[in-house]
């Protein structure tokens, strides 16, 4: 009787393949997903990302600029304006300009930095067509008198910033008044004072 022995020679051959096979597999995969290979490719939203972010531009605003994001805001106004009117038409809830009230502006900093002292102010309005009034005034001195326009914000305004030069002022205590004065009627004012050195 002839015994065959079993042929183990084929079977280790397909484990061999198999093991280099999940090798290979297995170190692909994590080159790939280190170098952003197939099948761990970057989306073209992650690259588009990455692109606008290294393309910002983080210096200040140009003239043309401002004069372009003051256009958009005075515009989109305008159509939210034009809207509510329309759907106040349409509905018969047409609402009348109200009386002229006073609005809350407060001078929310007002710092020295070298020779430049600035003003900030916060406006309880949406108004992008306001007018602010700064002035600086000691007893005995020449007053410093600005004029600047609005600007919105969600759900206030601001003026837009005053920077006065102060090296040729007198030393002392000066009192700062911002006046405000809505597109429609209303108005309000801050008064703060600072010490020049």
């Amino acid at each position: 009787m002839n015994i065959t022995k079993p042929n183990h020679k084929k079977r280790n051959i397909i484990i061999i393949f198999a093991v280099i096979l999940l090798l290979g597999i297995a170190a692909y995969s994590a080159v790939a997903y280190a170098r952003g290979y197939w099948p761990f490719l970057l989306t073209s939203n992650t690259q588009d990302t990455k692109d606008t972010e290294s393309k910002i531009d983080y210096k200040k605003p140009t003239t043309e600029q401002i004069k372009a994001g003051n256009q958009t805001k005075d515009q989109f106004l305008e159509k939210e304006t034009e809207a509510s009117k329309q759907q106040a038409k349409a509905t018969g809830t047409e609402t009348k300009q109200p009386a002229k009230t006073n609005t809350s502006v407060l001078i929310s900093s007002l710092n020295l930095n070298g020779s430049s002292l600035s003003a900030r102010t916060i406006i309880q309005a949406i108004d992008a067509n306001g007018t602010c009034k700064f002035a600086l005034t000691k007893p005995g001195q020449k007053p410093i008198e600005l004029s600047a326009g609005t600007q919105t914000q969600a759900s206030y305004s601001v003026c837009q910033g005053f920077d006065i030069e102060t090296a040729s002022l007198a030393r002392g205590e000066w009192k700062v008044s911002i006046t405000y004065t809505g597109s429609a009627g209303q108005s309000g004012s801050a008064e703060k004072t600072v010490t020049l050195p």
